[in-house]
């Protein structure tokens, strides 16, 4: 909740435009359900393994 907290306060204050947070993929579902029960009108982004492909070169 310290991070949620952080970040959406460094957006109010105009320190920060697009705050990224990095968590394990185990905890991501839990940490984007407690982020918008603090705040749930936030929009945030949150992109998982499974969504996601390795770049190709």
């Amino acid at each position: 909740m310290e991070m949620a907290i952080g970040a959406m306060e460094l957006r109010r204050l105009g320190m920060a435009r697009k705050p990224v947070i990095v968590v394990p993929n185990h905890m991501l579902d839990q940490f984007c359900r407690e982020w918008l029960q603090l705040y749930p009108q936030a929009q945030i982004l949150a992109a998982s393994s499974e969504v996601s492909t390795p770049n190709e070169y």
